[in-house]
């Protein structure tokens, strides 16, 4: 069995927790993130695609990211990718990988999280690259394709007496004996919109 006993781990888990408190609406005939998922988890996924980046927070001087919750037959699924330590990207292609285990921790990394028979589970970027077609204010287009294991594995938690806010919460460690899941996609991203969404206190 190898770990990888990493902070930035759970930095990936806060945002995963972040785009669900932030409950991106979106039309994915306008704006959307699509993925074929093999491996542990056989799975089509589409879903909204919503990326945010600038000023970020407990000691990270600036961060980006695209997040997406599933629709249709992949409501209670999310994925994303996430950049701190650097701003939206320009065009062209990108590592993803664990983030460093330094802090504030710096990378390119990608996440896929999914409900199923009462758990729900977080799978994150071990190898992968992202390749960025088009990075403007208005629209952030490209593919991508990671490699990874499981990360979290947890039952369902609420945190807000709400169906459809469920959070995975578990360690922050990166065991390569865990399931394994590769993920290849696009996405086609507008700019998240705090007037779209349901916040929660």
């Amino acid at each position: 069995m190898r770990l990888l006993a990493t902070r930035a781990v759970g930095v990936a888990s806060a945002v995963a927790l972040l785009g669900a408190c932030h409950d991106p609406a979106g039309d994915v005939t306008v704006s959307w993130l699509r993925a074929d998922v093999a491996g542990a988890v056989e799975d089509r996924y589409e879903g909204t695609g919503n990326f945010w980046f600038g000023a970020g927070h407990d000691g990270i001087p600036v961060q980006f990211g695209i997040s997406s919750k599933g629709v249709g037959a992949a409501a209670g699924s999310s994925m994303g990718l996430y950049r701190p330590g650097a701003g939206r990207p320009a065009v062209g292609s990108y590592v993803l990988a664990p983030l460093g285990d330094g802090y504030p921790p710096r990378g390119f990394t990608a996440y896929y999280g999914r409900r199923a028979n009462g758990r729900i589970e977080s799978f994150t970027a071990r190898a992968g690259r992202v390749d960025i077609t088009k990075s403007s204010d208005d629209r952030i287009e490209g593919a991508f394709w990671f490699a990874g294991p499981r990360y979290c594995s947890s039952l369902l938690v609420d945190w807000f007496d709400d169906e459809e806010e469920r959070f995975c919460i578990g360690p922050n460690t990166i065991d390569l004996s865990q399931p394994q899941v590769e993920v290849t996609g696009s996405f086609s991203a507008v700019p998240w919109d705090p007037a779209g969404v349901v916040e929660h206190e």
